[in-house]
């Protein structure tokens, strides 16, 4: 299996990556990004199969509001194509019902992350992490991805402004940099609760992040939860995002449709705060429980999954991968 380096003409609303084109027809299988924003992967794959020569397209067959428009488009061009890997068995049985593409091979992958050793918690100082950050004795909502729209973190400060009359130990920390940085900073200040509100920035060592998924009690995503459920899932920690699967990428089904997380509606006002109480105040066998289901769910989605997932479609049988 030989991974191809393509390289970016210009990045924006639409990416034309330069690609290796006389390497990309002589490959016997060509898994190919199946998002129609980067025009050369979908040329590529549409000229292999005119050609006859195999393709697998990659990618979400259900994405959040944000990118819908797209969607319609990325259907009409993957029903040309009969194999495809998508990211959760909920988006296979789903994709499987669409009369166009009834019959065909598609593998849910998996989507997830490696592994992580929960035995490293015993090891760690956690409350002398927190002393470093002035949070001792409190209790850390966790958030971490990048501040963008559509994951909707602008409706935490004026939510937790409330909690705090109720949960006056709290804070929200950010893990994650963005184009809303700026704005969530100044709504931050203008709710009031900049002493309960910590912004981290981009982080991306493994250890780092460790430590504040070790120290949180709570993981919050309003909107647009994808993969970073997977991280949550690994630490164990319950998760409060809002309950439609319109405004959410596939993984969010995975805590949806269990036990793993609280939920609030988007349209309403009180339901953030409500939904962030709940999650503060679980039992020790809710949160037992939440614990067993996100372990399972992390032993079915990780990156070793989606190798043997991937590998079994290659080889020529979706039906192991069902």
């Amino acid at each position: 299996m030989t991974k191809l380096s393509c390289k970016s003409l210009f990045s924006g609303a639409v990416l034309i990556p330069w690609v290796p084109i006389k390497q990309l027809l002589r490959v016997d299988t060509l898994i190919v990004s199946g998002n129609p924003r980067i025009l050369s992967y979908i040329c590529i794959a549409l000229l292999r199969r005119m050609l006859g020569r195999r393709v697998i397209i990659w990618g979400q067959y259900r994405v959040s509001e944000s990118g819908s428009r797209f969607r319609k488009i990325r259907l009409l061009i993957w029903r040309v194509f009969t194999e495809f890997l998508v990211y959760t068995t909920y988006e296979q049985a789903e994709m499987r019902s669409h009369p166009w593409f009834r019959g065909k091979a598609i593998v849910s992958i998996n989507n997830g992350l490696k592994r992580v050793d929960q035995k490293a918690k015993a090891d760690r100082e956690i409350e002398k992490f927190k002393s470093q950050w002035g949070l001792r004795d409190k209790r850390i909502i966790l958030s971490c991805a990048r501040l963008l729209p559509k994951n909707r973190f602008d409706l935490v400060p004026k939510a937790l402004q409330t909690v705090l009359a109720t949960q006056p130990d709290c804070v929200w920390v950010l893990i994650g940099d963005g184009p809303l940085m700026t704005q969530l900073q100044d709504e931050v200040e203008r709710c009031g609760v900049r002493d309960h509100v910590v912004f981290v920035g981009a982080l991306f060592d493994d250890g780092k992040l460790a430590d504040w998924f070790f120290a949180a009690e709570l993981f919050l995503h309003p909107a647009g939860l994808g993969l970073s459920l997977m991280k949550a899932f690994e630490y164990e920690l319950p998760i409060v995002t809002n309950a439609d699967p319109k405004f959410q990428m596939p993984e969010s089904e995975l805590a949806l449709r269990g036990n793993t997380a609280i939920t609030f509606s988007l349209n309403s006002e009180s339901g953030i705060v409500d939904a962030i109480i709940a999650g503060l105040s679980l039992g020790e066998a809710e949160r037992q429980a939440i614990a067993v289901e996100a372990q399972q769910l992390c032993n079915t989605y990780n990156t070793a999954a989606m190798a043997l997932h991937t590998c079994t479609l290659i080889n020529g049988s979706s039906s192991s991968c069902s």
